[in-house]
């Protein structure tokens, strides 16, 4: 045991350490790098679901929900942020907008 925890500490001494980004960066590359650049994902999380889809530069992401008022699709893309309720646009404030698309 004593052997396994010298050879790592010295292997692990052998590397600069990394800053944040540095760790990002790693972290991207050990879970499939750029098949991330372009991919569709989709999950459910506390009721929701989401999709997320990457193509290079550009994305959307998506939030979709039902609550008392009826069903809910959020958009966010590289230019704006919309709600839907019910397949209608639903007006939002600025302020409201900006927080919403924050959340997503």
């Amino acid at each position: 045991m004593l052997l396994l925890c010298l050879s790592v500490s010295v292997w692990s001494c052998n590397e600069e350490p990394l800053d944040a980004q540095g760790i990002i960066d790693k972290t991207i590359e050990a879970h499939g790098g750029n098949l991330y650049t372009h991919s569709t994902i989709s999950f459910e999380f506390r009721d929701r679901s989401y999709r997320i889809h990457r193509d290079g530069g550009v994305y959307t992401y998506e939030r979709m929900f039902q609550d008392s008022l009826g069903s809910f699709h959020d958009y966010l893309n590289n230019h704006y942020f919309v709600r839907e309720l019910d397949e209608r646009h639903y007006p939002l404030s600025s302020e409201d907008s900006v927080q919403l698309a924050n959340g997503l």
